[in-house]
């Protein structure tokens, strides 16, 4: 156990070697949500129960990892279709995990990220976030352009403060 946990010896998903704390380990919830975009354990079929609970892999990724992720999807404008669930399963466990009123650090985090990166809008170009709109659930049916890409179980008040704080423009 000491040998996987300090030292970079375990193989993951980008072609490295890794520290066990250091990967995610390969759940089919791990491999849907992140595929190749974050290191995760690379071995055939999935890991023994058993190992899984005396190995200590990284339980969950903190927000800035997120945020790296959807840099990297951002940058792949190769790859736009196959992303957009891992899209939506980023931004769901995001809007779930953190609070983004806006004394928060996490909403300063995430406001100074969106700042200078790009997200998927409905058209399938990344866009800065304040050029980008969410419309109210209110307004289903209204159809404007350079609106935010997400999943329509997405609507609701965590993920609404999660744009707001990266600063998609609410109407």
């Amino acid at each position: 156990e000491w040998v996987v946990s300090s030292q970079n010896v375990i193989p993951a998903t980008d072609g490295k070697l890794y520290s066990v704390g250091n990967i995610l380990a390969n759940t089919d919830s791990n491999l849907n949500t992140f595929g190749n975009l974050y290191p995760i354990l690379d071995i055939e079929g999935s890991i023994n129960s058993e190992w899984l609970k005396r190995l200590p892999f990284k339980k969950d990724l903190s927000l800035s990892e997120y945020l790296d992720v959807l840099e990297v999807i951002s940058d792949n404008l190769g790859c736009v279709s196959t992303n957009k669930e891992k899209i939506n399963r980023i931004y769901e466990r995001i809007a779930d995990t953190w609070d983004f009123s806006p004394e928060t650090s996490e909403y300063s985090i995430v406001h100074n990220w969106g700042e200078s990166h790009k997200i998927l809008s409905k058209e399938g170009s990344f866009e800065s976030p304040s050029s980008l709109y969410l419309l109210s659930s209110r307004l289903s049916g209204v159809n404007i352009d350079k609106q935010v890409f997400h999943g329509k179980h997405l609507e609701n008040e965590r993920f609404v403060s999660f744009m707001k704080a990266m600063g998609v423009n609410l109407i």
